[in-house]
């Protein structure tokens, strides 16, 4: 909102509230704060971002809002903001909100980022820290230093605004405890980091649960992890429950229309996949969360959740995805990120980047031998996004597969004709994710946790719809 005070003068009192959808009189608090030191300021007018607000005089141009973050949409509102001061001649101050705002299954976080932009497109940010509450009367006779608006938004404001949401989520809902299955994987490493650079390490507790088709070597770099971090650790296998759930199916008989099936009833290596995945979710994490007095993480990323790589009570449970709206390749820049200027030193093993990505399932995800998970993620990271955020279909896909641009479209660095021997084995791929995506993958998000959304288009921000689009030739 905007608010003339009775003071004739250049100042303007500018308040980047923290505004709480659960708790209005909180909100209102902040406000009425805001205005009681804009007037102790003896300012002329107070700018209180989280509503949508517009003033214009002769000289300058106020502009409030509750604009939430989305990654690199930040510099598109800064050059609409140049345009209207350019357009008007005068000095635009504009004033936004932070916080939580969970009106949906997804999350958003308020974008912040209050700022003064002047007719020749140059631009001040008002507080250092973009998502923090801040409050400052400036006199706009004197203006602080302006800069050109950047051309391109950095990774470092999205990694910023994942920290801010899941630190304010949490406080938002009391908790303080936070309980992480690692596998010496990157998403479990990254989730782990994320954490531990929020919470104090005795509140977080990982846990490793090797299996049948465990490695040693990413047994070692998840304790490296957690050593690393300094959280508390333990390790239960869970190859005892998964023999005890086969051999309990293989001896079991049954009775009922038409005299009962004859024989035993044996677990496909698929669904034994699968069993190991939920005796980690829904037995050892949910025991550990109840004894620990926390609440679980859910490790998935964007690409996970888009195609239902992941089993449902197993590691698609949780109170929040942190990860759910990065892509595979952001997980690993957040990586980065938070080695390299949250802890400023190697907290996530270099081994972790390196290794290949791999559930651990079977014998066919054997990392030590280079085997992993079916996505080539360099390649299906684009690929799923350009269907995913872009809208495109298959039909999309091969069109631009056939006349040789699908690489630069997609933005794939490599030749997308180099991964497959044919047309077939490239169309045969192209029905196999889709179908995931749009069939039982549907009803995975449906049930998946939150997620803590960052981009331009978010799951459980569009209509899924409970019935699946096939696609073939």
């Amino acid at each position: 909102m905007v608010k003339k005070l009775s003071a004739e003068n250049n100042k303007v009192s500018i308040a980047q509230i923290d505004v709480d959808l659960s708790n209005p009189e909180a909100t209102e608090l902040r406000r009425r704060e805001a205005f009681e030191r804009a007037e102790a300021d003896g300012a002329a007018f107070v700018l209180i971002g989280g509503e949508c607000g517009r003033y214009e005089d002769e000289k300058y141009l106020f502009v409030t809002d509750d604009a939430v973050f989305k990654r690199d949409c930040r510099n598109e509102r800064l050059a609409k903001l140049a345009v209207e001061a350019k357009a008007a001649g005068k000095i635009l101050v504009y004033a936004g909100a932070v916080g939580v705002c969970d009106q949906g299954k997804s999350l958003r976080i308020y974008d912040g980022g209050s700022v003064i932009v002047t007719p020749d497109g140059k631009y001040s940010e008002l507080f250092p820290k973009r998502f923090a509450e801040g409050f400052a009367t400036v006199d706009l006779d004197n203006l602080p230093a302006l800069t050109s608006i950047p051309k391109k938004e950095e990774f470092d404001v999205t990694a910023e605004a994942i920290m801010f949401g899941i630190k304010g989520f949490l406080a938002r809902l009391g908790i303080s405890r936070i309980v992480i299955g690692v596998s010496g994987g990157i998403d479990s490493a990254v989730t782990s980091a994320l954490y531990g650079a929020i919470l104090p390490p005795e509140d977080i507790l990982l846990v490793g649960m090797p299996g049948p088709y465990t490695s040693q070597l990413t047994r070692g770099l998840g304790l490296k992890l957690a050593r690393n971090i300094g959280a508390r650790f333990v390790e239960i296998p869970i190859q005892e429950s998964v023999e005890l759930t086969c051999r309990q199916f293989s001896e079991l008989k049954s009775e009922g229309p038409g005299g009962g099936i004859n024989g035993a009833w044996e677990l496909s290596p698929f669904a034994i996949e699968n069993v190991q995945a939920r005796d980690r979710g829904s037995r050892i994490l949910a025991a550990a969360a109840a004894v620990f007095g926390g609440v679980i993480s859910c490790n998935a990323n964007k690409d996970e959740i888009s195609i239902g790589y992941g089993t449902l009570y197993g590691d698609i449970l949780g109170w929040l995805a942190p990860l759910g709206d990065l892509w595979k390749g952001d997980v690993y820049a957040l990586g980065r990120y938070l080695n390299e200027k949250v802890y400023n030193r190697e907290v996530i093993p270099e081994g972790i980047f390196t290794i290949k990505p791999s559930a651990e399932l079977s014998a066919n995800q054997c990392v030590e031998k280079g085997l992993g998970d079916p996505l080539n993620y360099p390649y299906h990271d684009k690929l799923l996004r350009y269907w995913v955020e872009e809208g495109a279909t298959p039909d999309d896909c091969v069109r631009r597969y056939l006349d040789g641009s699908l690489a630069e479209t997609i933005g794939y660095e490599g030749k997308v004709e180099a991964l497959y021997p044919n047309k077939n084995v490239f169309v045969s791929d192209i029905a196999r994710w889709w179908n995931l995506y749009k069939g039982l993958a549907v009803a995975k998000r449906l049930q998946a946790p939150p997620i803590l959304a960052v981009s331009k288009l978010a799951f459980g921000e569009f209509p899924e719809r409970q019935s699946s689009c096939k696609w073939s030739l």
